[in-house]
């Protein structure tokens, strides 16, 4: 008898499709501020709070990070692992246990590697 309560390793691994929205967002996002120019709702950014603005500066003004991510998936499974941000455009995810998984995006592609299968699939 199945015990449904229990979660199996598999369950915790990402889907390669949840990999693939997750690094193209995640480009998309450092495209943009890699293209220089570029600036969405200027109109709205005239009518930022100042502690709004103040919040948005401090984050524009980091060139580098690094720290710990969690994921859910559609049915609830968790999964996580480490982050890598250098400005601009570098992000790379690396999954912590089973996954096998990494996202790396220098700004201008997505590359999706997995450990496990010792494949890699590149993304323009």
């Amino acid at each position: 008898m199945k015990n449904s309560s229990f979660a199996t390793i598999s369950d915790f691994a990402p889907t390669r499709r949840q990999l693939l929205g997750l690094g193209l967002v995640l480009a998309g996002a450092a495209a943009i501020n890699v293209v220089p120019g570029v600036q969405l709702l200027a109109s709205a950014q005239a009518a930022v709070p100042p502690t709004a603005q103040k919040i948005a500066d401090h984050f524009s003004s980091v060139k580098s990070m690094t720290g710990e991510f969690v994921q859910f998936g559609p049915k609830g499974e968790q999964t996580g692992g480490k982050f890598f941000l250098e400005r601009p455009g570098k992000i790379r995810f690396n999954y912590d246990g089973t996954s096998n998984f990494r996202v790396i995006s220098d700004g201008k592609s997505v590359v999706i590697l997995n450990k496990r299968l010792k494949t890699s699939d590149l993304y323009p």
